[in-house]
């Protein structure tokens, strides 16, 4: 009997425990929890373009990498590039960037490579990202194919596509009239119009009148601006402006625009590579063009390198650019229009740190060094060594609601809610809460202020009361937690039943009443067995028994008939 009566006694314990739970009235229960640190990241995106490239072009490379932790994460790559056959044919460092990746943020790794004549094949591009002892890694395929064996041209017009300069690019031989200023590289975008000068000039004493402008290499459709003829008077100049507008559809590629000045004393030519890029039209991230101009009055290279930004809002972008031997050997040897933020070597690699770059907007960075190549290669096939941008994101929420917890609900009832918070930082915060809710229900209080210790937690109690008239279904409530000049917010569903319908409390106030009546029945039923059991060794006694239970039937009949 006793093990039944403790199976009861427990059951009715366990049952008491959530009633009593109804009655708490505290508004705040603080306890302490541990934030286990999780030191993880992942590679959401690696981008190859163009996907598909020719001898002597440059193929850009994007890692997406996100801080999927809850710690800020130090992080720095490669990519490793090998041919069919699993034999390395160029290995590039990612280095670190400036700042660390923080919680949930995005960063993304840039890179390019020139293929120069590396052999005809399908290549694939391993990239490993490293953080704290830790790694990721993705891998592509991308092709190699042979440049076309006819010199490069504009296709004809309205057909898109796009030419390869194959070094040496020799400068062509002075004329009477000479190209003192012009581009060597000029990188657009497809849809782009770019506007580019060239300073010619006449160093002789004659006039050589009028002379025909001509230009070759580009659909002529392109052009949307340029002069027909010009006049060069003795010892004159004369700056030409060329608007060029590749279309939308412009293949990535290498075009060599060719200018000519010519006229019946006259014939004088120079020309300039047009690179259009691979961005797509719409491009939604940073995109970064070059230009490479020389003056030969002044003997100087200047190098312009132009970032602009697509529709998000960047925290941080950094250029990294290496110089190559043949045009500067040491930084010393650069005039910085934009200084760099940081010197990585002085033979020369530097580091320029963008801050702030708001949706479209566009940033310029230019330098120059006092020298002029015999050979253009260098300037024409010079990638960019990385660009490193970490895109803005929300700040990291100090405060979390981990739970709302709600009964089931009656019309015209009161009942509990409670909020469970977790202060997440390691400082204290002072908090105004609030739990919003359908139109005309009560609540109570109208909002709870208090203090969240550092790493600790608190559950707040809020008393919600349905109008009388609402009719029975789900509907949603919020709990608002405003703290550090931030507003926190979380909904839950709570279900109205009908009014008619018992509480659950009184269902099981019910249960326990029946199992205490149980408990007595159990106990009268084996106190009967008891005495059945008794009778069995002492008979005489049991025929007593029978005839006083004789007796009092008697009595009873008597007392009826009287």
């Amino acid at each position: 009997m006793w093990k039944k009566v403790a199976i009861v006694f427990l059951s009715l314990l366990f049952i008491a425990m959530p009633i009593s739970q109804v009655y708490a009235w505290d508004l705040s229960v603080p306890t302490e929890f541990v934030i286990v640190e999780d030191v993880s990241a992942t590679i959401t995106d690696f981008v190859i373009n163009p996907t598909s490239v020719t001898q002597y072009q440059t193929v850009g490379f994007t890692v997406t990498v996100k801080n999927t932790g809850n710690v800020q994460l130090n992080t720095s790559g490669v990519i490793n590039i090998s041919d069919s056959g699993g034999n390395m044919v160029k290995s590039i460092t990612l280095s670190s960037p400036s700042k660390d990746l923080a919680v949930k943020r995005s960063l993304e790794f840039t890179t390019e490579w020139n293929v120069g004549s590396t052999a005809p094949g399908t290549y694939t591009a391993n990239a490993t990202i490293y953080y704290d002892g830790k790694s990721t890694y993705q891998t592509s395929e991308f092709p190699i194919t042979a440049p076309p064996t006819e010199p490069p041209t504009a296709p004809p017009p309205g057909v898109p596509g796009a030419g390869v300069v194959i070094p040496p690019i020799i400068p062509l031989p002075e004329a009477l009239v000479k190209f003192t200023r012009h581009p060597i590289l000029r990188e657009a975008r497809p849809g782009e119009a770019v506007v580019t000068d060239i300073f010619v000039t006449n160093p002789t004493k004659t006039d050589f009148g009028e002379a025909k402008i001509s230009i070759s290499g580009i659909v002529k459709d392109w052009l949307s601006s340029t002069p027909e003829t010009v006049f060069l008077s003795p010892r004159g100049s004369k700056i030409l402006n060329l608007a060029i507008n590749p279309p939308a559809d412009a293949l990535p590629g290498d075009y060599k625009v060719v200018i000519t000045i010519s006229n019946e004393n006259i014939h004088a030519e120079n020309f300039f590579i047009l690179r259009i890029k691979p961005y797509p039209p719409g491009y939604a991230k940073p995109s970064v063009t070059k230009v490479v101009e020389i003056d030969r009055e002044r003997s100087i290279s200047t190098i312009t390198i132009e970032i602009k930004n697509g529709g998000s809002y960047v925290d941080v972008l950094e250029v990294v650019e290496e110089i190559p031997k043949e045009i500067a050997q040491h930084v010393n040897l650069l005039g910085f229009d934009t200084p760099p933020s940081e010197v990585l070597e002085a033979d020369p690699v530097v580091k320029w740190i963008i801050e702030g770059l708001g949706p479209y907007e566009t940033r310029s960075i230019s330098y120059n060094t006092p020298k002029i190549l015999d050979e253009y290669s260098p300037y024409v096939y010079w990638p960019l060594r990385q660009i490193n941008v970490i895109y803005e994101a929300p700040p990291p929420d100090l405060i979390k609601i981990s739970e709302i917890s709600a009964p089931t609900l009656y019309p015209g009832r009161t009942e509990k809610v409670s909020i469970n918070l977790m202060n997440l930082d390691r400082t204290p915060f002072d908090i105004t809460a609030r739990l919003e809710t359908p139109a005309n229900w009560k609540v109570t209080p109208d909002d709870i202020v208090t203090t969240l210790s550092p790493r600790g937690s608190s559950t707040l109690m809020f008393y919600i009361t349905p109008p009388s008239y609402i009719e029975a279904g789900t509907y949603t409530i919020s709990a608002e937690v405003l703290y550090d000049g931030r507003t926190l917010t979380k909904d839950a569903t709570v279900i109205v039943q009908p009014a008619w319908a018992p509480p659950l409390r009184y269902i099981l106030l019910g249960l326990i009443i029946i199992l205490i009546i149980a408990i007595i029945a159990i106990a009268k039923m084996q106190r009967g067995r008891l005495w059945r059991g008794l009778g069995t060794f002492r008979g005489s006694s049991r025929i007593d028994m029978l005839n006083q239970i004789k007796q009092e039937i008697k009595s009873s009949r008597r007392q009826r008939r009287r």
